[in-house]
């Protein structure tokens, strides 16, 4: 057993003092953008009872995620998820909070699915929730703070791929394929797998318009003059009514200069039984997977004992970091500003000292031996630009940049 000492489990990883300074400072310049938004953060436990996650809308395989018992022989699980712990408190704690709700959360989340974790296992993830409020104005307003985001973290070159899964379930119903059949198909087109789709398609009892609709799907991808292509294919009520809406969300971006960061995909069908209207996800090509992923999801929260439209979104820290890296962004830790070393008669003088520069913000390090020399030496190598020395005599010499008094 002692041979797993000094290793750590597949899927995790430490964070050492340059990434984790990087992804605190990521953290905190995020979580001020969505204060400023009027979005209140929200914490919840790191395991909960397993049926929060594995029954009902949005329900998780098992094999997905971490589970154990509690003294009583229960099955808890550590969160492979934010949303649906969301969902619980805001039906049960915060039943009686009026509507429209906007709550953010930034923590980990744990799971073995590796398509949507990228083989991490333990996950960071800043996500936001508008829960109770319905329409383009809604979608939009959740698009743009995933957009807002990633540009406060500094990104510069990445996209938003728009969905609508609402689109592809009229298609299905008008194609009349059940539940099983649907997934199928989805599966294929989220792949772009045409070779695939066109076999399937084959094999079902459906008219051949029909399967030329389904065929088009993995194609309509661009900018908004894919809509109109989208609306050619069909007049189901439901795949009108959901261009519609994509059209009027565009339009708000559009209006609030945002559009540039985004293109639509309407084979773009991540987790068509979970989410019920717009989708998205955010790309950047320094990455080869999503760094965020997001849409609406009407039906969860009725699961839960409050219905109500809902939309929101979760943004990969650890993938937003790796993006940050490659461009050449991430934020160094800075040195610390002064190394203070002093002999035992001077301690008191030299504490004092060392607090007045931290009250006014500098970073002062102590140095802890008595050796001025060493001091100094120390101080070059670790790139710290001036220091102190406080000695016996109550003199005090320094070295370096000229003391800020």
């Amino acid at each position: 057993m002692r041979k797993w000492k000094i290793h750590i489990p597949e899927g995790v990883q430490d964070y050492l003092p340059e990434e984790c300074y990087a992804k605190r400072q990521m953290e905190q310049a995020i979580r001020a953008l969505w204060r400023r938004s009027g979005y209140r953060e929200i914490e919840t436990p790191t395991f909960e009872y397993y049926d929060v996650f594995g029954t009902g809308i949005g329900a998780m395989d098992a094999e997905q995620v971490f589970k154990f018992f509690d003294d009583h022989g229960r099955i808890l699980a550590l969160r492979p998820d934010m949303t649906m712990p969301i969902a619980r408190i805001v039906s049960t704690r915060m039943a009686d909070a009026p509507t429209p709700l906007r709550l953010f959360y930034i923590g980990s989340a744990f799971g073995y699915d590796v398509s949507r974790s990228g083989q991490q296992r333990e996950f960071s993830q800043a996500g936001i929730e508008l829960l109770g409020a319905a329409g383009a104005a809604a979608d939009a307003e959740v698009i743009a703070s995933a957009i807002a985001a990633m540009r406060c973290a500094g990104l510069r070159d990445f996209q938003l791929d728009l969905g609508q899964v609402a689109f592809f379930k009229g298609l299905m119903e008008e194609a009349g394929l059940d539940e099983a059949q649907a997934e199928e198909v989805r599966a294929l087109v989220e792949e772009k797998n045409q070779l695939g789709l066109e076999l399937l398609l084959k094999q079902l009892s459906i008219s051949g318009a029909v399967k030329a609709r389904i065929m088009q799907l993995p194609m309509l991808y661009g900018g908004p003059e894919v809509l109109g292509e989208a609306q050619k294919l069909t007049r189901h009520p439901a795949c009108i009514a959901a261009i519609d809406n994509l059209r009027a969300v565009y339009a708000i971006l559009q209006d609030i200069g945002m559009a540039q960061y985004v293109s639509i995909d309407l084979g773009m069908l991540q987790r068509a039984n979970y989410y019920s209207g717009v989708i998205f996800r955010g790309l950047s090509d320094r990455l080869g997977y999503p760094m965020l992923s997001g849409g609406r999801y009407d039906k969860l929260l009725g699961s839960f004992g409050r219905p109500m439209p809902a939309t929101g979104f979760a943004l990969g820290l650890k993938r937003l970091l790796i993006a940050l890296e490659r461009q050449g962004g991430l934020q160094a830790p800075p040195a610390s500003n002064v190394l203070v070393g002093f002999a035992p008669q001077a301690r008191a003088v030299a504490f004092a000292k060392m607090q007045a520069m931290r009250d006014a913000g500098l970073i002062v390090e102590q140095y802890l031996e008595e050796d001025e020399a060493g001091m100094r030496a120390y101080a070059q190598a670790r790139g710290i630009a001036r220091c102190m020395y406080f000695a016996a005599d109550n003199t005090v010499r320094t070295y370096g940049e000229e003391e800020a008094e």
